[in-house]
């Protein structure tokens, strides 16, 4: 850490960075904050779980509008929510759609099989709600990717949300700290990223050398993922920092909407750093764009049948 502050603070001073408004000892500050966010590498034990082998696809989310989604406010917690709030249109942006998700006619976005976006972290909630809900009124089967195959465990899901930024970084990386989730040495070819120049997202799968050691794809470009993690108000310093705490507070979905979220794994639209697994972005739960998707998470142990 103190060599990426130094490493900062020579580039500040050679001028390499420039923000309007903001004096040298501002500037140093903010982009130390977001240094922080990444600090204190630390052993971590979580519970088990099982997490989206690919991110949310249009195909899937499509089916969370057909069945009438946007419409029922007990997936976007409650009459008195945040959510249903924003679904209602406040808050939202000038252009913002609150009926779907935004670029879900752009033919650069909606192919059933690429990941949904456009979304915020209502949507990507409401989903999750929905969702636990078929798992439970259909008592439908998980198939997990286990050792190189797909299997059907005699499980149904009691609870599906979205990960905890650490669920997500684990899955992304593993348990022996690797930079990307193929490794330390960055090689094209593993991750949609802004080197690859594609300029949008792509099919999920269809880069298998990037996927994690538990099989989980494109964790590592291609969308920005929603996680239930908060980053707090300020967003030049994280509230929530490391080392990791799930009973700091970080995990409330209730705080609304001027408090962020944190976003993991970086996209299409931005380069190799960005893509990094310990990377922590953020962003207000009302705000979507065209490189932000997400996935889900489950719990386990599940229920019986």
């Amino acid at each position: 850490m103190e060599r990426w502050k130094a490493w900062v603070q020579q580039k500040v001073e050679d001028g390499t960075y420039t923000a309007e408004g903001l004096s040298q000892e501002e500037l140093l500050e903010l982009l130390w904050g977001w240094l922080e966010g990444e600090r204190d590498r630390h052993q971590l034990d979580l519970p088990a779980f099982l997490i989206s082998r690919y991110p949310i696809t249009n195909a899937q989310y499509r089916c969370f509008i057909e069945a009438g989604g946007y419409d029922d406010p007990t997936w976007w917690g409650g009459e008195e929510s945040s959510g249903w709030a924003w679904r209602r249109g406040k808050p939202r942006r000038e252009w913002q759609r609150t009926d779907r998700p935004d670029f879900w006619h752009d033919p650069r976005f909606n192919a059933p099989n690429q990941p949904v976006v456009g979304v915020t972290w209502y949507e990507a909630m409401a989903f999750c709600r929905w969702l636990q809900e078929r798992f439970r009124a259909t008592g439908s089967r998980v198939q997990v990717w286990q050792e190189g195959q797909l299997q059907t465990l005699n499980l149904t899901p009691e609870i599906v949300r979205l990960p905890t930024e650490a669920e997500w970084e684990k899955a992304a990386r593993g348990t022996d700290g690797r930079t990307w989730p193929w490794g330390d040495r960055w090689e094209e070819g593993r991750a949609n990223t802004g080197e690859a120049g594609l300029k949008q997202p792509s099919p999920v799968g269809i880069l298998p050398g990037g996927d994690s050691p538990y099989g989980a794809a494109d964790m590592a470009g291609n969308v920005w993922e929603w996680t239930l993690s908060l980053w707090g108000p300020d967003w030049r310093r994280p509230a929530f920092g490391y080392p990791y705490r799930p009973d700091d507070g970080r995990e409330d979905p209730s705080p609304g909407d001027e408090v962020a979220r944190v976003v993991r794994g970086g996209s299409w639209s931005d380069l190799q750093e960005g893509a990094r697994c310990a990377e922590r972005g953020w962003v207000l739960p009302f705000v979507s764009d065209l490189n932000f998707g997400f996935r889900c998470v489950s719990p386990i142990p599940c229920a019986p049948p």
